[in-house]
């Protein structure tokens, strides 16, 4: 567990860089809202780029937190606790879009590690859904299909709303899975 500082540049920095893009936010202004001296930045991250790379750590063990379901035996696990998962995430952190895909707009070609973490975010959830629909005897084929409507879900939320996107991806998932 970091210091109390280190979490207030990563919570500062993980709200600014979701609500205003990467790019956009300088470390001088996270600094200041974060309420901490520039030696302390630097005590805890060794640049702006090791800063993105830990509020996008941070914030994929707290998605897991939601789309794993709360039951610790696997075999119970299914695509609709997934997608119950997904939708108290969007309404509690998922509002405006992905920030993973953010980052990786914002970086790609410009930080490999960025955009190696961003990538390997979207196939681990990939692989989790084909472990799920393994599980449960579906087909692992339609992961793809149903990674597409949970990122579609969230990319919707911003522009319909969370509740109105989830009740479509739903909607959606129903015809693929019975």
């Amino acid at each position: 567990m970091g210091s109390k500082k280190r979490e207030a540049i990563l919570n500062t920095a993980e709200t600014l860089f979701y609500e205003y893009g990467f790019h956009s936010i300088g470390l001088k202004r996270i600094i200041s809202e974060a309420d901490v001296a520039l030696m302390t930045f630097y005590n805890h991250f060794s640049s702006k780029e090791d800063l993105v790379v830990e509020v996008l750590k941070k914030r994929e063990l707290y998605y897991w937190n939601f789309v794993r379901p709360q039951n610790s035996d696997p075999e119970k696990w299914d695509i609709e606790d997934v997608m119950n998962g997904h939708a108290k995430w969007l309404t509690a952190k998922g509002n405006i879009g992905c920030i993973f895909l953010r980052a990786l707009e914002e970086y790609r070609g410009r930080s490999e590690a960025i955009e190696k973490l961003t990538i390997n975010h979207k196939q681990a959830f990939m692989n989790y859904l084909r472990e799920v629909l393994s599980q449960n005897n579906r087909s692992p084929d339609l992961y793809l299909r149903i990674h597409t409507i949970i990122e579609g879900s969230t990319s919707m939320a911003e522009i319909i709303g969370h509740e109105k996107a989830v009740k479509e991806a739903r909607r959606l998932l129903k015809t693929i899975i019975k």
